[in-house]
C-alpha cells in the first residue's frame, strides 16, 4: 500500500500538508491549567481570561523543557544522588562478595527468618556458619562499603554501606550468647545454682563482647595508637580481673561458709535434744 502512495505525488503532498497543519495546531495549544493560580472561573473571569491569553503554547513549553537548567540546590541534590547511587553499587558488590565467600545463599538473608529454635537462634544461619570455612575479613576491609557509610536523612535515615559495622553488631550478639553459655556451663560443672548474672558479670560480658567484635571485624586499634584504651582481651587484664573477682567472691564464700556451719550446728542440737533443752528451744 505504501508504493501506490509514494507514486501518487498529489496524495502524498496532501498528507504532508495535513500533518503539518496538525502539528501546527498542536504546537500552538495553550493549557491554562498548568498554572491556574487558584483563580475562580466566574468570580475572577477577567484575570482568568488574561491568564489564558498569556499561557505559553506547547511549542514554547517543549523548547524551554529541552533547554532547562537546574538551579544550584537542584544541582547539589543531583550530585548527592549520583554519589549515593555509586556508594550503593559498591556496598551491594561488597555484600554479594561476602555472601559468596561465606558460601551462604542470598535467599537465606532475603527471606524472613521464622524458624527459630528454642533459644531463639536462627538454626539455618548457625548451620551454614558451621559448614562454611573461615573468611579473611582483611581482603574485604579495603572496600569502600566496609568501614564507610552514608546516611540519607531525606529517605528516613537510610544507611548505605557500613557492612563492617553490621558485622560487628552481629558478632557482638554472638559473643554475648557464647560468654553467657560459658558461664552456664561452668555453673553446671561446679554444681552451682544458675541465677541471673550479677551486674558485674553483665558489665564484663558487655566489655568482652565489644572487644571480641572489634577484633574479629578489624575495628580495633593498636594499643600504641590509643594508649589509654583498655584491651579487655589482654591476658594481663584477665589476670587483674581474676584477682578482683577472687577477692570479691572470697568474702561471699566466707559468709556462706559461716552460715552453713551455724545451720549445721543448729541442726545437730535439734537432732540431739529434740525440744527438751533450752538450746533446742532457742533454735
Amino acid at each position: 500500500m505504501a508504493l501506490p502512495l509514494a507514486n501518487d505525488t498529489d496524495r502524498l503532498n496532501a498528507l504532508v500538508e495535513a500533518m503539518a497543519e496538525y502539528l501546527k495546531q498542536g504546537m500552538i495549544l495553550r493549557d491554562p491549567g498548568m498554572d491556574n493560580g487558584g483563580l475562580h472561573l466566574v468570580h475572577q473571569a477577567t484575570e482568568e481570561s488574561l491568564r489564558s491569553t498569556r499561557a505559553p503554547v506547547l511549542a514554547r513549553t517543549l523548547y524551554e523543557e529541552a533547554r532547562y537548567l537546574p538551579n544550584r540546590e537542584q544541582l547539589d541534590y543531583l550530585e548527592d544522588l549520583k554519589e549515593s547511587y555509586g556508594c550503593a553499587l559498591q556496598a551491594d558488590k561488597l555484600a554479594r562478595a561476602l555472601l559468596s565467600a561465606c558460601q551462604v545463599p542470598e535467599s537465606l538473608f532475603l527471606e524472613p527468618d521464622s524458624d527459630l529454635d528454642d533459644a531463639g537462634h536462627a538454626g539455618r544461619f548457625d548451620a551454614w556458619v558451621v559448614q562454611s570455612d573461615a573468611v579473611a575479613i582483611s581482603s574485604f576491609a579495603s572496600e569502600w562499603g566496609y568501614y564507610n557509610y552514608r546516611i540519607l536523612p531525606e529517605y528516613g535515615g537510610m544507611v548505605i554501606g557500613g557492612v563492617g559495622r553490621l558485622l560487628r553488631r552481629s558478632v557482638r550478639d554472638l559473643a554475648v550468647e557464647w560468654l553467657l553459655a560459658c558461664d552456664r556451663t561452668l555453673c553446671h560443672v561446679h554444681d552451682e545454682e544458675q541465677t541471673p548474672p550479677p551486674a558485674g558479670l553483665t558489665a564484663l560480658v558487655d566489655s568482652l563482647s565489644k572487644d571480641i567484635a572489634k577484633r574479629v571485624t578489624l575495628h580495633h586499634k593498636p594499643i600504641d595508637v590509643v594508649p589509654m584504651e583498655v584491651d579487655h582481651l589482654d591476658p594481663r587484664y584477665f589476670e587483674a580481673r581474676a584477682d578482683v573477682e577472687f577477692a570479691r567472691t572470697r568474702v561471699d564464700e566466707r559468709c556462706r561458709k559461716r552460715n552453713d556451719l551455724l545451720s549445721l550446728n543448729a541442726l545437730a542440737i535439734v537432732a540431739r535434744d529434740g525440744g527438751s533443752s533450752v538450746e533446742a528451744t532457742e533454735v
